[in-house]
């Protein structure tokens, strides 16, 4: 774990230094945002055909995602009344709170839960990430969480089937359909196009830890006491209650691992294109964004021993 760890922290390191710099007087967040289209709209959606083509459908295919449902179900309620409460004492607006929530809630299970996963149990175990994320999490995001801040952000309620349009558009989720279909149907795909798709997967993990880095920067805001429940219940609550689901579920080994390792993940980062559309506290979330991401690299390994340690 902590040379995985390390060499991640190398890339991302590589890319906060490369926000700063400037080579080129390149502008670093249209850089970020060309890396994240591009990886979301083809070198993503070409891993999920190329894990799915040799991925077997089994009960964790199920598991998994209901596993991540009902994690984000319990934090999301968790986070709503805690900060709610906690709003008259830290003197929070509604902007903070939603953005308090959003950080708490939804954590980066692929940008960072990938190449996490990945490198610790090799490439045969992307597919639960895959499932945790697209099948689970992206679309609680564009449902219930769009919905809890529009209300929070004082925006009009969003459109149920405008949700479920976006959901159905996301390019990863049609590559992880194409893939099933590809193995079910037991379709043959000529090599090249086979080499193709590894090449095109190949590039994923360090693209997205590179993002990561170039994303990160220092923001200095007035409530920054709120942030430490956010570290708390994002890298430790929700990990806990992954691994009590998990244990429930009959989740057992590598996959349990996994659950509990994504829901400890730190905060999403597409969680900041979210507050910005609906109106809630942008640097507040990327502050969360930043401290959780630095936090988890100490948060994950320690989630990892006391899992081995209590098995």
């Amino acid at each position: 774990m902590n040379e995985v760890i390390a060499a991640f922290f190398i890339i991302i390191a590589s890319g906060m230094i490369f926000r700063i710099a400037k080579p080129n007087n390149l502008t670093v967040d249209e850089l970020r945002k060309s890396i994240n289209t591009t990886v979301f709209n083809l070198f993503l959606p070409a891993l999920c055909i190329k894990v799915m083509l040799t991925a077997p459908i089994s009960i964790e295919t199920v598991l998994v995602p209901l596993n991540s449902i009902l994690t984000l179900s319990i934090m999301i309620v968790v986070n709503y009344l805690f900060f709610n409460v906690l709003s008259k004492p830290l003197n929070l607006n509604k902007r903070e709170i939603g953005a308090l929530i959003l950080t708490s809630t939804f954590g980066n299970t692929t940008y960072l839960g990938l190449p996490i996963i990945t490198g610790l149990y090799g490439d045969s175990y992307a597919r639960f990430v895959l499932y945790y994320d697209l099948l689970a999490m992206t679309p609680f995001l564009w449902t219930v969480g769009t919905r809890i801040s529009a209300s929070i952000g004082g925006l009009k309620s969003v459109n149920i089937f405008e949700s479920i349009r976006k959901i159905l558009t996301l390019p990863p989720l049609w590559g992880i359909v194409i893939g099933m279909l590809l193995h079910i149907l037991k379709i043959p795909l000529p090599k090249f196009f086979i080499k193709a798709l590894d090449m095109f997967g190949v590039v994923v993990v360090p693209l997205m830890v590179f993002s990561i880095g170039l994303s990160l920067s220092f923001i200095r805001v007035s409530h920054t006491l709120c942030l430490l429940p956010v570290c708390i219940l994002k890298l430790f609550v929700s990990p806990f209650i992954g691994y009590c689901l998990g244990k429930i579920m009959g989740i057992k080994g590598v996959i349990l691992n996994i659950v509990t390792l994504e829901a400890g993940m730190p905060s999403m980062v597409l969680s900041l294109l979210v507050a910005g559309i609906f109106q809630l506290d942008v640097t507040l979330t990327a502050m969360a964004i930043v401290i959780t991401t630095i936090l988890s690299f100490i948060s994950l390994p320690l989630i990892l021993k006391i899992i081995s340690f209590i098995d």
